[in-house]
């Protein structure tokens, strides 16, 4: 446990949890923030799609900084959103992850 915080100590203060984390809570946020990112796709000209473009940009100014700590390695750009792999993996995860879902708590009828 200690390894972790003495890892990341380095790169300035993060919050380490050195505990398992409650799946049921992980995954009541991870809900919310799709319901609430659907509804804002849905809503272009209502103010969701700026609340979206908002969130990437908090999400991108609060991304790692790089493994050295300098701050002059970029993770992502906009090229990455065009990644040969990217774009053949994703749908297939999609599906994948979908179809898990399904078998793990089917659609009650």
């Amino acid at each position: 446990w200690e390894v972790g915080r003495e890892y990341v100590s380095p790169f300035g203060q993060l919050d380490v949890v050195l505990a398992d984390e409650d799946i049921d809570e992980n995954d009541r946020r991870v809900n919310e923030a799709f319901r609430s990112s659907v509804v804002d796709l849905m809503d272009p000209f209502g103010g969701g799609w700026e609340a979206l473009a908002a969130d990437l940009r908090t999400g991108y100014r609060l991304r790692p900084a790089s493994a050295d700590g300098s701050g002059d390695e970029e993770y992502l750009d906009a090229s990455d959103l065009w990644d040969p792999e990217l774009l053949v993996y994703t749908p297939v995860s999609l599906l994948r992850y979908g179809l898990a879902i399904l078998l793990k708590k089917p659609v009650k009828g």
